[in-house]
């Protein structure tokens, strides 16, 4: 009998697609049946992962997520370890890889909820990442970095925490470089709930310490810039700098940055993303601003204002009386852990 290489492509064709189709509907099964770590119940009745609003003075919704210790019993009453950032608090777990731990094919046990989390859980604390107003899975805009604004939203996020029926009331705030800033911040609400702070590569002085060291504008702002501008649109590919089919197969894997439970279909998430195409270019307000008493930008706000250092000048920040501030110093970044107490 005569090969016939047509009819042969055509069978191969057909059967690799079918394997294909079989793929993808035992992908979509396994990523609609499978829990990931999180979704569980603790004893106390909790979901152990949640991510919520929570609604501030003037109705911007900010998010939070919270891990709970996977022992907390009812009625149990534990602390709260708090990072806030405007960097997204953490991704969404995309259907593949949901599929894929549900598979075996990987194990999001060793990811999730990760090493300073589960630490911190495993000690009896509660975990708290926050999305700052104008970031990430949060509404509202941003005109400035740290504004009155973000600030007043940690002590009305403090509020909030000490008031819940699994909190005692005390609270940490920690955090690396931004959330090392936010997490020293924390302080001038002077809520009683904080009670230590353990900022980490935080800029005392932003203006002279990090954007314009020795008056020079550092270039890297404008990297800086462009990268959260591509956060605060969700825009995960251009994070990675991926088009066409990789960057489907990176949406699969992790969409952005993660909804809150109830935004089952993301409606609140893209509403929030909207507000963010108000937020302002750090890169270009670094450009107008040469002097300590500049206006930053086209806002009211001077650069001196909004920076730690004169806030430890109204005795709110390094000098509140009730906080245990605790500086992790690094190698390489002496100034910026040393500058806050060098007139102690």
């Amino acid at each position: 009998m005569r090969f016939n290489l047509r009819r042969f492509l055509k069978i191969s064709f057909l059967v690799i697609l079918s394997f294909i189709l079989i793929a993808f509907v035992v992908l979509a099964v396994a990523s609609g049946v499978t829990s990931i770590p999180g979704e569980e119940r603790v004893p106390s009745g909790e979901k152990r992962n949640q991510a919520l609003y929570v609604e501030m003075r003037d109705g911007v919704k900010v998010v939070l997520d919270i891990w709970f210790p996977a022992d907390l019993q009812e009625g149990q009453k534990i602390p709260v370890l708090m990072q806030m950032t405007r960097y997204q608090r953490t991704m969404a777990v995309g259907s593949l890889q949901r599929a894929l731990h549900g598979l075996g094919f990987i194990d999001l046990q060793k990811e999730l909820p990760g090493f300073y989390i589960g630490l911190s859980n495993d000690h009896g604390y509660a975990f708290i990442m926050v999305d700052a107003r104008g970031s990430g899975a949060s509404f509202g805009s941003r005109d400035i970095e740290f504004s009155p604004d973000e600030v007043a939203d940690y002590g009305e996020l403090l509020e909030w925490i000490t008031q819940q029926p699994w909190s005692n009331g005390k609270v940490g705030t920690i955090g690396v470089s931004y959330d090392g800033n936010t997490a020293e911040i924390a302080c001038v609400p002077n809520h009683p709930g904080l009670q230590a702070a353990a900022p980490l590569y935080n800029d005392f002085d932003p203006q002279y310490g990090l954007l314009q060291p020795g008056g020079v504008t550092n270039t890297y702002i404008n990297l800086w810039s462009d990268m959260v501008a591509k956060m605060d649109k969700n825009d995960i590919c251009a994070l990675a700098e991926a088009k066409g089919l990789r960057c489907a197969l990176i949406k699969l894997w992790a969409p952005g940055v993660k909804p809150v439970d109830e935004d089952k279909n993301r409606d609140l998430l893209k509403a929030a993303v909207v507000d963010h195409a108000g937020n302002a270019n750090v890169g270009e307000q670094v450009q107008s601003t040469i002097f300590r008493d500049d206006r930053v930008g086209t806002t009211d706000f001077l650069s001196r204002s909004i920076s730690p250092y004169r806030l430890a000048e109204k005795n709110t920040i390094i000098r509140c009386t009730d906080v245990r501030l605790v500086g992790l110093a690094g190698c390489g970044h002496c100034r910026w852990n040393v500058e806050p107490f060098s007139d102690i």
